[in-house]
């Protein structure tokens, strides 16, 4: 997926990745945010506004283990809300 921008530069900003991943420019801030992708702020000491870089090897790094966690997730027996808990009906003896 990243095949073109290698050649390019190595490092995105949260726009060009956002368009490569079709997500908004917050998601990908988001990430940054929650620690989930590790981004380094370029922007000046005096400035107000941070201006995040992403490098490649992030990204594959991010990429990879979302995927592992998807193929997991997708393993794994689906536990909805109504199913944990719930047991199976059994005839109730009465007499």
């Amino acid at each position: 997926m990243l095949a073109d921008c290698r050649t390019a530069h190595a490092y995105l900003t949260p726009a060009e990745l956002a368009a490569i991943w079709r997500v908004s420019h917050d998601k990908v801030l988001e990430f940054i945010r929650t620690g989930e992708l590790t981004a380094f702020n370029v922007a000046s000491s005096r400035s107000r506004r941070q201006r995040f870089r992403i490098a490649l090897a992030a990204v594959t790094e991010f990429e990879a283990r979302r995927s592992a966690c998807d193929a997991a997730r997708r393993l794994s027996p689906a536990l909805t809300r109504r199913t944990i808990g719930k047991r199976s009906p059994q005839p109730h003896n009465y007499f």
